[in-house]
């Protein structure tokens, strides 16, 4: 048996859709990959945002065990549009509630 290493660009999956359930601290955001996994963010399976290398973010989220999907950059605008404020740790941030978890995707900016 051949063993091969597989390496991966940035992530293994891609979020391709995005389905949003009530508002608030209640809401639940689904995620449909490019293979059909569907993923309900929460405390196990969170929302995050790295950098690439020229500083634009590049969405996660945990899809099982270690393996994780790139946010498709539409389904990521769609999650911006549901950014709401809350202060952490003395910090203002943005980001978004799935299963009465937050997951912070940026510091608040104001004009």
């Amino acid at each position: 048996m051949e063993k091969l290493k597989i390496i991966v660009d940035d992530a293994p999956f891609l979020a391709t859709s995005m389905e949003v359930e009530g508002k608030g601290e209640d809401q639940v955001l689904s995620f449909k990959t490019h293979v059909g996994d569907l993923v309900v963010a929460d405390e196990d399976h969170p929302i995050w945002l790295d950098q690439d290398k020229h500083g634009d973010p590049l969405p996660h989220l945990l899809v099982r065990d270690r393996l994780e999907a790139l946010i498709a950059r539409p389904v990521y605008y769609e999650l911006a549009e549901l950014a709401q404020p809350m202060m952490i740790d003395g910090a203002e941030k943005v980001g978004v509630w799935s299963c009465g978890a937050f997951f912070p995707l940026g510091d608040l900016v104001e004009d």
